[in-house]
């Protein structure tokens, strides 16, 4: 799965955060997310989405385009990054985007494509495109085996049968 991008429609922003839910709820800690895609395209519903599953207050989820932080606690504690309007890498760095990921807490970086060069390259990106109105087509590609193992545990656990559907 490594490499390889995986594709799937979504319907509505229940079903974009639903999918987001399987990836926050089987989080081990230590995982970064760079969210791509326009204006509007469901990045922060996709972190609203992440939250919820990993224990967190999805209510509490707004962009943070402005602030460049928001810490969200849970079972697994998620820090949402926004860079929009980070000129350079070395304000992530400021912000301790490392130390977060070395302290087993789980990174999604909006805007982060542009600092690809700089950032682990065992990553999700998630790549979100409007199709519809309401739905999207969000792309997952993972940067290396351990990112790709997350992936398939979460689209195992998305897809079975019986899982309550958004």
């Amino acid at each position: 799965m490594t490499g390889e991008t995986i594709a799937r429609c979504t319907e509505s922003a229940a079903a974009t955060e639903a999918l987001a839910a399987a990836l926050g709820a089987t989080a081990d800690g230590g995982e970064l997310v760079v969210l791509t895609g326009e204006l509007g395209a469901g990045k922060t519903c996709f972190v609203r989405g992440f939250v919820r599953g990993a224990g967190g207050v999805a209510g509490e989820v707004r962009s943070p385009s402005f602030t460049l932080l928001h810490t969200y606690g849970g079972t697994r504690t998620v820090h949402h990054f926004d860079v929009y309007f980070t000129p350079n890498f070395e304000d992530l760095r400021r912000a301790d985007l490392l130390p977060v990921l070395a302290a087993g807490d789980v990174a999604l970086l909006e805007w982060g494509e542009r600092f690809a060069p700089q950032l682990p390259a065992d990553r999700l990106t998630v790549t979100l495109e409007h199709v519809a109105p309401e739905v999207r087509r969000v792309s997952l590609l993972a940067g290396g085996p351990r990112t790709a193992a997350w992936l398939e545990r979460a689209l195992k656990a998305h897809d079975r049968p019986g899982r309550e559907s958004a």
